[in-house]
């Protein structure tokens, strides 16, 4: 398809990149499919579509923008299973987690920390109304975002040392920073990166995936403790171990 915003580039000669990046150590995640500016305006849509079927620019909905990409994804990349997802715009339709939920999904991070005043992940509720269900999707806030000419060649200095900022007053606080990098340019946002991650793979923080991170938050949800007064003090018990909570 082509459109205001792009041309279609997911085709044969593009997967193996994306097998690559895999094998390498990435996730691979759905960016929806349409990466479309309208996308929180798009009906909910049938659980019936498919990849074949769909049709975005003459019938696009919310159903089919996160189950056509999960379909193609874990069709083309062998033993690939998307369970992340982050929609194109940062734009939240306000089904966008019960789409998810019914099309296999475990995680998203498509809502913004600065919106919803959070930088740690949440269970999120099936829509964005008062009185909506909890579900057992994973929402990982994007803290920040190299987008809307924020980040440029001038500014790259500035970024980082805005961004570590960040980092620091999240790691005080024990929060997550997520960061949003889009791979458009391999120059100075590679730069910027790279920075970030020299200046932290020698420090005492996690540095991982959605996934990943999404992963650790559902098991640490289903861990419990008591508290109880020890000979040398007071005690925590947890109902897990360490190794079960993936903490070294």
């Amino acid at each position: 398809i082509a459109d205001e915003a792009d041309i279609g580039y997911y085709d044969a000669s593009r997967i193996p990149f994306i097998d690559q990046a895999r094998k390498a150590g990435a996730e691979i995640g759905s960016h929806s499919f349409s990466h479309s500016e309208l996308f929180d305006r798009f009906p909910f849509g049938t659980i019936m579509v498919t990849a074949k079927t769909y049709h975005p620019i003459h019938a696009p909905t919310v159903i089919g923008e996160v189950k056509a990409s999960k379909e193609l994804l874990d069709h083309d990349l062998p033993g690939q299973h998307t369970k992340s997802f982050r929609a194109g715009e940062l734009a939240f339709p306000p089904q966008l987690i019960e789409a998810l939920e019914m099309t296999g999904y475990r995680y998203d991070s498509t809502f913004s920390a600065n919106n919803i005043i959070t930088n740690y992940p949440f269970f999120a509720f099936q829509r964005t109304q008062i009185g909506s269900r909890e579900t057992a999707i994973v929402e990982i806030p994007v803290t920040v975002d190299d987008s809307q000419g924020y980040l440029t060649p001038a500014t790259k200095d500035r970024v980082v040392d805005t961004w570590t900022d960040i980092i620091e007053a999240n790691r005080a606080n024990a929060a997550m920073t997520c960061i949003l990098i889009h791979p458009t340019d391999v120059t100075y946002k590679l730069d910027v990166f790279q920075r970030l991650l020299e200046r932290y793979t020698s420090q005492p923080v996690w540095i991982g995936t959605v996934g990943a991170l999404g992963d650790f938050w559902v098991r640490r949800a289903h861990a419990d403790f008591r508290l109880a007064a020890g000979a040398e003090g007071l005690e925590i018990r947890l109902n897990r171990n360490a190794v079960d909570l993936g903490s070294d």
